[in-house]
């Protein structure tokens, strides 16, 4: 039963049982009869919206399903930036943007706990990779490239932090400005910003965590290092600023285990 027949049915009902309904105006009764061919035409309209809606939805093509995650992901560290042994049992690698809210959140809430418990005392060795989305991020390139210049000046981890901790406003000329607070040679680190010195090792970073199927940051890949700084093969995979127990539960696993 649609409403415009329960309608009519109460309609019904409401004359029949109301003594001196029936006595109602012929104007009342004329206003009702209105009243209901409203509502039939107000109902057709929604079933004709409803019908277009249905045809649009067959007419969506369906959602890709993601293809799954590489597996025996191996992924390099030579020259990279680190902090720790470089000989500790296990390596964690990050994906990061400078710009990243999420990264921000790692850097300022985890990544101090992870370096007092396993960096510090050479349980860890903890490799920092490029990863700017320009899409979301058009000032983290060149913020990735100015932290490597800085890097060829030994002050790398530095300016990894000043980035960090100012991800909302990178221009080109406050780049400058923290590299002037480390007291950087500007000649030559101007020279390797401008043109650009360092835009390929941040282009590679790039294209290793995309083979690897990072989708966003930070990602992070556990294993275990490999003897003279060689590639590193992903154990554990760790997407997102997750707590510190999420990261010190897959450490702590890994260093229960052999080799």
């Amino acid at each position: 039963m649609n409403i415009v027949k329960v309608l009519f049915f109460l309609f019904f009902i409401f004359l029949t049982a109301i003594p001196g309904a029936h006595a109602q105006s012929g104007d009342e009764i004329e206003n009702l009869k209105k009243e209901i061919e409203s509502l039939k035409k107000n109902q057709r309209e929604i079933l004709k919206e409803l019908d277009a809606l249905k045809k649009r939805a067959r007419r969506v093509p369906p959602l890709r399903r993601r293809p799954p995650l590489p597996q025996n992901v191996v992924l390099s560290v030579k020259g990279k930036p680190y902090k720790g042994n470089e000989n500790a049992k296990l390596t964690l690698i990050e994906f990061s943007d400078y710009q990243c809210p999420f990264c921000a959140r790692h850097v300022k809430n985890t990544l101090p706990r992870l370096e007092e418990k396993y960096i510090r005392t050479g349980k860890l060795k903890y490799v920092f990779r490029d990863f700017p989305i320009p899409q979301l991020h058009p000032q983290a390139p060149k913020a990735h490239e100015a932290a490597n210049c800085a890097g060829r000046q030994n002050q790398y981890w530095k300016f990894h932090d000043i980035l960090f901790q100012n991800r909302s406003s990178l221009p080109l000329s406050q780049l400058k400005k923290f590299a002037q607070t480390l007291n950087l040679d500007m000649a030559k680190f101007n020279k390797c910003l401008d043109s650009g010195e360092t835009a390929a090792e941040v282009g590679e970073d790039r294209a290793e965590g995309q083979k690897a199927a990072v989708r966003g940051t930070p990602t992070f890949f556990l294993g275990y290092t490999a003897p003279n700084g060689g590639d590193v093969k992903s154990i554990d995979r760790i997407v997102g600023a997750h707590p510190y127990a999420r990261f010190k539960a897959a450490i702590d696993s890994l260093l229960a285990k052999k080799k």
